[in-house]
């Protein structure tokens, strides 16, 4: 479960924003959350000086004690040089102003607080879909009575034989499912696509389309149906032009 947390020193403006991110957890059908409120920021960066971590901090800008830039200092001092393990920064402030600081310690949003319902469900939807892009999709099967879990991005192809799917990944393994290629395909997110009645491609790992085939990075060829050639062109040059293909 998602985990953010709030500082705000005021404890009823404390109250008041705990409940609006609740709201909008809900009113934007976003996946569940942990709100966790504190009204001292000291307590607070002891936690994270403990190694404690959120996916999402909201902070007051000018605090008693350690202020918001103090810590997403120290949280942005926690992640790895890639940033990738870094949590979203939001900034609370009463002064639009102060916005460019928050350049320093990479912030997510500044939100001003008299326009707080305006500005806050935009930075807490992007800020969670921002997160959930950086966790890798998974999949469960039941391979040969054993159940297994792959990473969506690891599968090249999955296709129907006799009466079992088979799941080519990009190590070479082939896992198998006794699912049928429609109900599997419903557990599917990102860009995959149906070739065929049989047959499903990551379109993450296609290389080119020609004529009636798909080529996949890995060399492997795979025929598509006349049926769905055009369907399955449109939607990897959308994938392609939107940039959303798994890396």
């Amino acid at each position: 479960m998602i985990r953010i947390v709030l500082c705000e020193d005021d404890r009823r403006t404390l109250k008041e924003v705990t409940e609006l991110i609740k709201e909008i957890l809900v009113k934007e059908k976003l996946p569940p959350a942990r709100v966790e409120p504190f009204a001292d920021s000291n307590a607070l960066l002891e936690k994270i000086r403990q190694g404690e971590r959120a996916s999402i901090y909201l902070l007051d800008v000018e605090m008693p004690g350690a202020d918001g830039f103090e810590i997403a200092r120290t949280l942005q001092e926690g992640a790895l040089p890639s940033q990738e393990d870094a949590p979203a920064v939001i900034f609370l402030t009463s002064h639009e102003e102060r916005s460019t600081e928050g350049y320093f310690v990479r912030a997510f949003r500044y939100v001003v607080k008299n326009r707080m319902e305006k500005e806050l469900p935009e930075a807490i939807t992007s800020a969670i879909r921002d997160i959930r892009r950086k966790i890798p999709r998974t999949l469960i099967l039941h391979h040969q009575g054993v159940v297994r879990k792959v990473r969506q991005d690891e599968i090249l192809y999955i296709q129907r034989e006799r009466r079992k799917l088979e799941l080519h990944l990009s190590n070479g393994e082939i896992l198998t499912d006794p699912r049928g290629v429609s109900e599997l395909a419903e557990e599917l997110e990102g860009p995959f696509i149906r070739i065929s009645p049989s047959e499903i491609v990551n379109g993450g790992q296609v290389r080119s389309l020609k004529e009636s085939e798909i080529v996949l990075k890995d060399g492997t060829v795979l025929a598509v149906t006349r049926r769905r050639m055009t369907q399955v062109k449109e939607a990897l040059i959308g994938y392609w032009k939107s940039g959303i293909l798994f890396s």
